[in-house]
């Protein structure tokens, strides 16, 4: 929630540029869950997954297993929430700003 806060401020700037950037940060939000969830399960699939063959070529060793251990099956699926929630909470958090009126003085 603090993460979505600091980029609904960020994203508040009016700089051309962060318009487009601001349109492809929500796109995760915008793209359905079950493709999402496939893409990323193929990505990390242990034997011809992207990110266990960029591993392979960087360091020479195979990659973890990465959604059979169960400490690192939950990292993902932690991080993989995350990130397809946090544009929503800061559209949200962006649309309650204008409404806020700041700090008493």
């Amino acid at each position: 929630m603090m993460v979505a806060l600091l980029l609904s401020g960020f994203f508040v700037q009016s700089r051309p540029w962060i318009k487009w950037l601001s349109v492809l940060f929500i796109l995760p939000w915008a793209v359905p869950s079950i493709p999402t969830i496939l893409s990323i399960r193929f990505m990390l699939n242990p034997e011809w997954g992207i990110i266990n063959t960029i591993i392979f070529d960087l360091t020479g060793n195979d990659g973890p297993n990465w959604l059979n251990d169960p400490s690192l099956a939950l990292c993902l699926a932690i991080l993989v929430h995350i990130w397809k929630s946090l544009p929503f909470w800061t559209l949200i958090l962006i649309a309650a700003r204008p409404g806020d009126p700041g700090p008493a003085l």
